[in-house]
């Protein structure tokens, strides 16, 4: 199960329809680095998907959201295959902003399975994981020659 029902595909293709810039996908809208998100790009003109698994999300209330309830990222399955069934439906690829590091993560670990549906403004998994790593972080600083404090207990 997609999560895309012909309702909500029609309202989509409704609210896409017409306008002049690329639609954006907002995901994890819950929040205010969501709605700024929304905000920015629905200013710059750009019709703005906004996904989030919580029919509460902050960013459902902007004027230039175009809301989508979607699985919860962490159910990385059934979040990932909404996704790939979105992008197949719009005609992309959309830019794919997620806004906190859960659907980062998914939707990085996927790319290869959503391939060219999306673009996507962030590194492949294997680098993202390794920023995301403090451990890693201070390993790299560590190889650079960066002095590093070590916590001695």
């Amino acid at each position: 199960m997609t999560g895309l029902s012909n309702s909500l595909l029609l309202r989509i293709r409704e609210r896409l329809a017409g306008a002049t810039r690329p639609a954006a996908v907002v995901v994890d809208v819950g929040w205010v680095n969501g709605l700024a998100a929304i905000r920015s790009l629905g200013r710059a003109g750009a019709p703005v998907l906004a996904l989030d698994h919580r029919a509460s999300a902050l960013g459902f209330r902007s004027r230039y959201a175009i809301p989508v309830l979607c699985p919860d990222p962490q159910d990385q399955e059934s979040f990932v295959g909404f996704l790939a069934a979105l992008g197949e439906e719009l005609r992309g690829p959309l830019p794919v902003f997620a806004t906190h590091d859960e659907p980062l993560n998914a939707i990085a670990r996927a790319a290869g399975r959503l391939g060219e549906r999306f673009r996507y403004p962030f590194p492949p998994w294997g680098v993202l994981s390794g920023i995301q790593s403090k451990r890693s972080q201070l390993e790299a600083a560590e190889r650079a020659g960066v002095a590093v404090r070590r916590l001695e207990l």
